[in-house]
């Protein structure tokens, strides 16, 4: 049998208080097809009061006289509610079951032997009138009950079995579950988010509650699901449990809300809704959305410093900038209109989540002293700019002290040194001003010198008066 193809239809028939609620499933024709092969299922209750009517259309019409022997019946369940694990499949309490079997059925007569159906849960069989439409294709069981009056059926199914005296094997056509209105296995409409950038929050995530869905998982990836992204965030939620490790799940007004735990970073996330319904295959729902920086709101610049200890060792300029997470600065410096120093950075965290200072230092030579400003523009990836400044200066008169002193302190080391190489010269043996060498004595005189020393040029100032008559020769 080829896939089921599911149409619903709501009609709205009041008849006193009831609002009549039909669904309708069709079946394509098999091949080879038979008159007992199912084309479409048609089930409608609350037409009037407590009655319920479940109509087979056949792919061929009946044969003039239609043998319903053994073996072969028309037969459906409508079930009430939706077993916990297997929907719409298994046995509750409330479901009817009609079956059309045994006799010959003739145009626009009832069914000579009526048909019969049972409401779970109360023992026996009772019968309901059968009828036959004028093209022979469509056999009605009309089913009236008190035990219906009030009851919301969920979905129903029909099954046709045929025996070896209508074709030549038996054979067995279904067409599976179809669903009233409201309660089709379908996945999670998402509320909240469905796209958008939030800034600098973690949205709370909202879909539509399921009243027949056995279970539902949330996930939360960072990027795109793949079988190598492992979810951020995996929660299992089923009507009876809504226990949760990474967050809360509140169930308000026919929508789930769920409320992470922990703050998502900034980032592009894929959130799924993956919606079971028991056996039947899962349904998934989900949506991306991005979390970025907060709004700029505050900027902060703090100008510190720690003026040049000397002429030549220079001072610094220190500047501590904080900002709003995710705020991109330009810090300039700037001595008169000369720019001294430009920076660029964004504010980050540390490891608890909170927004890490940035600090900037410039040094202030003596060299160049004067009035120091600094100014730092931040801007956030939304538009808005915040604007902060300070100043600083380093004192021109102070730096003219520094220099006295230090000249004072380079002259003072020069003489130092001086004294320190003339004390470290030996002293000479030779009487200066004498040539040849003459010792070092108290007094000398001519006769006291060797004859092989005469005469003695004299070239200075004559210590031992030997060149009396100031001719620059001595001892002639």
């Amino acid at each position: 049998m080829k896939s089921l193809v599911l149409a619903f239809l709501l009609a709205l028939v009041f008849a006193g208080t009831a609002e009549a609620q039909s669904v309708s499933g069709s079946d394509p024709a098999d091949t080879p097809a038979s008159p007992y092969d199912i084309e479409a299922l048609r089930v409608t209750y609350d037409a009037a009061p407590g009655t319920l009517q479940v109509t087979w259309r056949l792919v061929q019409p009946l044969p003039a006289s239609a043998p319903f022997g053994s073996g072969q019946q028309l037969s459906a369940n409508v079930k009430q509610d939706a077993s916990y694990y297997r929907p719409c499949s298994g046995w509750t309490s409330g479901d009817v079951t009609v079956n059309v079997a045994n006799g010959t059925m003739l145009v626009g007569d009832v069914w000579p032997y009526r048909a019969s159906y049972q409401i779970s849960g109360r023992s026996g069989w009772i019968e309901a009138p059968v009828a036959l439409s004028q093209d022979r294709r469509e056999v009605t069981a009309t089913v009236t009950d008190t035990a219906i009056t009030g009851r919301t059926f969920f979905c129903a199914d029909a099954t046709s079995s045929a025996g070896t005296n209508v074709v030549a094997d038996r054979r067995v056509d279904t067409v599976p579950f179809v669903y009233f209105p409201g309660f089709a296995p379908t996945p999670a409409t998402l509320v909240h988010p469905v796209g958008g950038l939030f800034h600098g929050t973690t949205p709370q995530l909202s879909w539509d509650s399921s009243a027949t869905a056995t279970s539902e998982l949330v996930k939360v990836y960072a990027g795109e699901p793949s079988s190598e992204n492992y979810p951020k965030v995996s929660e299992y939620f089923s009507p009876t449990y809504t226990g949760s490790s990474d967050g809360s799940l509140q169930r308000i007004g026919g929508r789930a809300v769920y409320t992470l735990k922990d703050p998502l970073p900034d980032g592009v996330y894929t959130w799924v809704v993956e919606r079971s319904f028991g056996s039947l295959p899962a349904q998934l729902a989900g949506s991306r959305f991005e979390i970025g920086p907060p709004d700029l709101a505050r900027l902060v610049l703090t100008p510190r410093i720690r003026q040049p200890a000397s002429a030549t060792a220079a001072g610094s300029g220190r500047l501590t900038v904080d900002a709003t997470r995710g705020a991109a600065v330009t810090l300039t410096v700037k001595r008169g209109t000369r720019t001294v120093r430009t920076s660029r950075f964004s504010l980050g965290t540390d490891q608890d989540d909170k927004v890490k200072p940035v600090t900037v230092s410039v040094a202030l030579p003596c060299r160049t002293p004067g009035r120091y400003t600094a100014t730092a523009i931040a801007a956030d990836r939304y538009g808005k700019q915040l604007t902060a400044t300070g100043s600083w200066t380093v004192s021109k008169t102070r730096c003219a002290k520094l220099k006295r002193a230090a000249a004072r302190k380079r002259a003072a080391a020069k003489r130092r040194k001086t004294a320190r190489r003339k004390a470290q010269t030996p002293r000479s043996s030779c009487m200066g001003g004498y040539s040849p060498c003459l010792p070092v004595t108290s007094d000398l005189d001519c006769d006291e010198i060797p004859e092989s020393k005469k005469p003695v040029s004299v070239t200075g100032s004559d210590p031992y008066r030997l060149d009396a008559d100031d001719d620059g020769v001595g001892c002639e």
